[in-house]
């Protein structure tokens, strides 16, 4: 026998009671269901709250360490970068456009650089700092990292067909991956000085990285300005050698003169690039993680998880 067709609305089903209800009026249906059932999501907000607090009593607080930097006299004074050797290039032909290459900029830019990260390798109370899970300080070796976490990242890749990079012992392109990661540059363009922050749970050596990471990139476009310097210098003197035009002498004995300076400038021990303004600080309460985001995130998801186990799992029902 064929039922006949019912007009309006189709019924869905009471998650109570099992009964079944008109579609407009699932909400008063739900709202009944989980107040007959507020035992349940009491429990939910109670375990929500239990595993928050558990996680902030085990978890590791990490602290802002921050350093402010600010161009030094030198670096103000080099104006040059590419156009300062405007005059010495048209003498070769070659046409350099005017770009702002200050030793500042060239400063925020190194400090993510690889050779800046090969130089800060060499150092291993900076290695041991940055990878403390993956050094044995008591055989003084290093190993794979252990844990459930690299575990899952690891079968996580193999699932979506990613290549997995075989764990190496920590060096300097690893040292690199860690300061784009943990290091930030905090830049308003409206004040020459800059912050260079990191958030560390060891803020002894938050404060040792962000010393060496300073001195080791100005160190190195020190380095670069002599060496520079230096070449820039002996290459105008074998062309002074030959030349015999007399403006073409005038230019060259004009940028020998600004590259003495340039050298003089950075055999000077004081900053080259930059130079801190002020101390390294570090934050006095842990910015990581929050408490109260943390605990209503976990009394939410308590809710949630127990509202929809009330509403999807039925109810048991007495028999006599």
């Amino acid at each position: 026998m064929i039922a006949a067709p019912t007009d309006g609305p189709a019924a869905s089903v009471d998650p109570g009671t099992g009964t079944p209800i008109p579609t407009a009026d699932w909400l008063p249906a739900v709202q009944r269901t989980l107040w007959r059932r507020r035992w349940l999501l009491a429990l939910g907000a109670a375990i929500g709250l239990f595993a928050a607090i558990l996680y902030l009593r085990s978890a590791d607080y990490s602290y802002a360490v921050t350093m402010k930097v600010a161009p030094s006299p030198a670096s103000a004074r080099d104006t040059g970068g590419l156009s300062a050797l405007s005059g010495l290039a048209s003498l070769t032909g070659i046409s350099i456009a005017s770009v702002p290459a200050t030793p500042f900029r060239l400063y925020l830019e190194g400090l993510y650089t690889r050779e800046v990260a090969d130089r800060l390798a060499r150092d291993p109370a900076i290695l041991t700092g940055a990878f403390p899970n993956e050094w044995d300080a008591a055989n003084r070796r290093w190993h794979p990292p252990g844990g459930i976490g690299p575990a899952l990242h690891d079968a996580l890749f193999l699932l979506v067909g990613a290549p997995v990079r075989p764990w190496t012992p920590p060096g300097g392109e690893r040292l690199q991956d860690f300061i784009i990661a943990h290091v930030g540059v905090d830049q308003n363009p409206q004040s020459p000085v800059v912050t260079i922050g990191i958030d560390a749970v060891d803020r002894g050596f938050a404060r040792l990285l962000l010393a060496r990471l300073h001195a080791t990139v100005d160190t190195m476009l020190r380095d670069k300005a002599l060496d520079r310097s230096n070449q820039n210098i002996a290459w105008i003197d074998a062309r002074l050698a030959t030349m015999t035009v007399a403006d073409h002498r005038l230019a060259l004995l004009s940028t020998r003169s600004d590259q003495q300076q340039k050298l003089m400038l950075a055999r000077n021990p004081a900053a080259y690039a930059a130079e801190p303004f002020g101390a390294i600080t570090s934050s006095a309460a842990p910015v990581q993680p929050r408490q109260m985001p943390l605990l209503l995130l976990g009394l939410m998801a308590g809710l949630g998880l127990a509202a929809l186990l009330a509403l999807l799992v039925p109810p048991r029902r007495r028999t006599l």
